[in-house]
């Protein structure tokens, strides 16, 4: 659902990969809340509704270079009334098709997969779905609905990342000892004993 940092997430693996100087390209696909500008300062006058709905608009006008070395940037456009039959299109894939051919890493931000079916229609092109959680704020259920979507195959490769999990959540207790994976500036990334509780 909106919220849960999918564009933050998006945004930053885009750079983190770029900077281990791979050629990375990130599009916002979300055309119907489009976020990843405010990341990257591209205007929303042009961009992916724009290319979907226009038969002879090319791939090089529609890519933009970020302040980032490595890193390119295609925005989702102005918002469209009809995002779902775009995204349907062949020329979807066809954009896809090309930018695997360009890039070492193809990044798509999209919209929520529980709130609208954008993601779905969009996904077939996709090697690899992450889908988002906010902890504290995630409903749970979605788990099961994340079993259903792998089940029937309708998102490939699914992995879950959960975000904004406070330092502390993530420890584990056995008997009288607590144990906690820290990973970060100034924590130690292994198992130490933490206190009881």
């Amino acid at each position: 659902v909106p919220n849960e940092g999918k564009t933050f997430i998006s945004a930053n693996m885009a750079i983190s990969f770029a900077s281990l100087g791979k050629k990375v390209v990130v599009v916002g696909a979300d055309i119907r809340n489009p976020e990843l500008t405010s990341f990257f300062g591209e205007s929303k006058t042009k961009g992916l509704s724009t290319y979907l709905s226009s038969s002879d608009m090319k791939i090089d006008s529609l890519i933009r270079t970020t302040q980032y070395d490595n890193l390119d940037f295609i925005s989702a456009g102005p918002v469209p009334p009809n995002s779902t039959e775009l995204l349907s299109l062949p020329r979807w894939d066809d954009l896809i098709d090309e930018l695997k051919k360009r890039y070492d890493y193809v990044l798509i931000d999209s919209a929520p997969v529980a709130v609208v079916s954008d993601t779905l229609v969009l996904g077939r092109v996709a090697d690899l779905t992450v889908l988002v959680f906010r902890a504290n704020s995630s409903n749970k259920n979605w788990f099961k609905t994340i079993n259903e979507l792998s089940e029937t195959g309708k998102l490939k490769n699914m992995a879950v990342v959960v975000n904004f999990v406070e330092e502390n959540v993530g420890s584990l207790a056995y008997g009288e000892q607590r144990y906690g994976y820290g990973y970060g500036y100034g924590y130690g990334a292994g198992y130490g004993h933490g206190n009881k509780k």
